[in-house]
C-alpha cells in the first residue's frame, strides 16, 4: 500500500479539458501584457541542470501554445496554490518560474516549472506537430526532490548531488520494442527520511497516455524498509 501511494504522488494524469480563465484580465494584463510567451529550446534528452536560460535561447509560441501555457500557470495558481484575482497572497510571479520547449518530429513537449518554495514542480503538456492539438492528458511531475531554484537557475539538490544522479529527466525510449512513441521521466523522491530514483515509462498515442513500466531504486538511508 506504501508503495502505491508513492506511485500515485509521482504522476497524476488528467483527462479533464482545462477550465479557461476568463474572469482574471488582472492577471493576464500583469503578467502576460507581452502578447509573447517566450520558452527555454532544448533538445531530448533533456538534462534540467543544463538549460541554456540566455535571451538567444528563448523562443516565442503560436497562440494556441500561449493559451494553453496561461491556463496551466491560472489553474496551478488558483487550485494548487488557492491564490486570488488580486494576488492578495501570492502573486503569479512567485509561484511561476519557467517553460521549456522539447522538439521532435512528431511531438513537442512543453515543461512548465512552477516554484514550491525554493524546490521546482512541473506539469509536462503534449502538443502534436500533425494534428496540431494537445493532448488532454496533463502530467504532473514533481522534481522537488531533483531540483531547487538558486539565482534564478534550476540547480541540483544536495541529494540528486549526494546519489550521484546523472540521468536525463526526459528522453524517449523503445521499452517494448514497437517503434511508438514513448517517453522515460525520471527523478529522485524523497519523503523526508527515505528516496529512491524513479523511472516512469509512457507511451503517448493520440489524445492518450498509457504507462507502460514503473520502476523504484531505493537509495540511501532506509532504503531497507522505506
Amino acid at each position: 500500500m506504501t508503495r502505491l501511494i508513492f506511485i500515485l504522488t509521482l504522476f497524476v494524469l488528467t483527462s479533464h479539458s482545462q477550465k479557461t480563465y476568463d474572469k482574471t484580465p488582472q492577471l493576464l494584463n500583469n503578467h502576460f501584457k507581452d502578447t509573447e510567451i517566450k520558452v527555454i529550446k532544448a533538445n531530448f534528452p533533456l538534462y534540467l541542470s543544463r538549460l541554456d536560460y540566455s535571451n538567444k535561447n528563448k523562443t516565442t509560441v503560436p497562440q494556441i501554445v500561449k493559451d494553453k501555457i496561461q491556463n496551466t500557470i491560472l489553474d496551478y495558481y488558483f487550485n494548487i496554490c488557492a491564490g486570488d484575482s488580486s494576488e492578495t497572497v501570492l502573486s503569479i510571479k512567485d509561484i511561476y518560474f519557467n517553460s521549456v520547449r522539447l522538439l521532435a518530429n512528431t511531438l513537442t513537449v512543453y515543461i512548465i516549472i512552477f516554484k514550491f518554495f525554493e524546490n521546482a514542480n512541473c506539469k509536462i503538456l503534449l502538443y502534436d506537430n500533425n494534428s496540431k492539438t494537445f493532448n488532454d492528458n496533463i502530467i504532473d511531475f514533481n522534481l522537488s526532490g531533483s531540483y531547487e531554484i538558486e539565482n534564478g537557475k534550476l540547480q541540483p539538490t544536495n541529494l540528486k548531488k549526494l546519489f550521484k544522479i546523472n540521468t536525463p529527466e526526459i528522453e524517449f525510449s523503445d521499452f517494448d520494442h514497437n517503434r511508438i512513441q514513448q517517453l522515460k521521466l525520471t527523478r529522485l523522491y524523497h519523503n523526508g527520511t527515505a528516496n529512491a530514483i524513479e523511472t516512469t515509462i509512457l507511451k503517448i498515442s493520440k489524445n492518450k497516455i498509457d504507462t507502460l513500466d514503473f520502476k523504484q531504486k531505493w537509495v540511501g538511508p532506509g532504503t531497507e524498509n522505506p
